[in-house]
């Protein structure tokens, strides 16, 4: 994407692949793509969807589930420990 515009993310899980998708303000879907949801799969999905410029929001699907890993992964300090402000804004 190589526009200034605001785009929104969202990722869906699944047990052997998680799928990725950018929509404009409108919905317009502009990308997609699958990954696989082992560890080097989640941080291709996060590295793909930040090369979307100016990504305002981002909505997971399954987080109790599949999706747990790929949001740990986000979150996750180098020593892999969980900052739970960042789920929780503070």
């Amino acid at each position: 994407m190589l526009d200034d515009r605001v785009v929104f993310g969202g990722m869906d899980t699944h047990p052997g692949y998680s799928c990725g998708a950018v929509v404009d303000v409108t919905g317009r879907l502009l990308d997609s793509a699958a990954f696989d949801t082992d560890i080097a799969g989640c941080e291709r999905l996060g590295y793909w969807l930040g090369s979307h410029r100016n990504v305002a929001r981002v909505g997971v699907e399954g987080t109790g589930g599949y999706g747990a890993r790929q949001v740990i992964a986000w979150f996750s300090g180098a020593n892999g420990r969980t900052d739970r402000r960042a789920f929780y804004g503070g």
